[in-house]
């Protein structure tokens, strides 16, 4: 965990969110990995078998984790150890295989045949929300289809283009129309209501904002 906050920082020198704040989502990608790991298709599906569940002492949280409160320490430790700084951590939504097989195609050419090429190296991003901000970390989508053949071998390329994406950014999302996008991901359901509820609130800039991160689009 702590190498992956150190990768986090290095690849970008305006990590915006403190080191608590990196640590707690560190922590929250092990166990991703940890339930992905045990119940994926590499863990048993051989020889027409099914893929193996998971034990029933194992928890299965997400996609949207929740800081420990207050109430957490107190109820495990007859004398717990108040830190300010958790009073501060963000919720992150996973935006991962795991929860959303569904999302298992290219943004570009929509071609179901993807690889998921880990996770993306710098860290977490932040979602605006009304009362409070959260965070949402995602995995790269690699099309192995006709984006990776324009777009693929640099410099001998056929077009400039892109053929991996963050399932955190813009990109991944702008061609999706808002009933496409899954419903527990922080950006259909933190930022939809403000756009449709109180569109005269909110300024263009701020609009635009959050169309370009929840990439939810008012009806005319």
């Amino acid at each position: 965990m702590q190498k992956r906050k150190e990768e986090w920082i290095r690849h970008r020198t305006t990590q915006p969110e403190r080191e608590e704040q990196l640590e707690w989502a560190a922590n929250i990608v092990e166990y991703v990995q940890y339930i992905h790991k045990k119940t994926g298709t590499r863990a048993g599906t051989q020889n027409g078998t099914a893929a193996p569940s998971l034990r029933k002492e194992v928890p299965l949280l997400g996609p949207r984790f929740l800081p420990p409160t207050y109430l957490h320490l107190q109820k495990r430790s007859t004398t717990p150890t108040i830190e300010p700084q958790s009073a501060y951590l963000k919720a992150i939504t996973i935006i991962h295989p795991f929860y959303f097989p569904e999302l298992a195609k290219c943004p570009q050419c929509g071609t179901a045949s993807v690889g998921w090429n880990g996770w993306t190296t710098t860290g977490p991003r932040n979602v605006h929300g009304i009362c409070r901000d959260e965070t949402a970390y995602g995995v790269q989508v690699q099309c192995r289809g006709a984006c990776e053949t324009l777009y693929s071998g640099g410099n001998q390329a056929q077009q400039v283009g892109t053929y991996c994406f963050a399932t955190t950014s813009v990109k991944f999302w702008e061609n999706r129309e808002h009933w496409d996008v899954p419903r527990m991901s922080p950006y259909q359901r933190r930022l939809k209501q403000l756009l449709t509820m109180c569109p005269a609130f909110i300024s263009r800039w701020y609009a635009s904002l959050f169309e370009a991160m929840c990439c939810y689009k008012r009806a005319v």
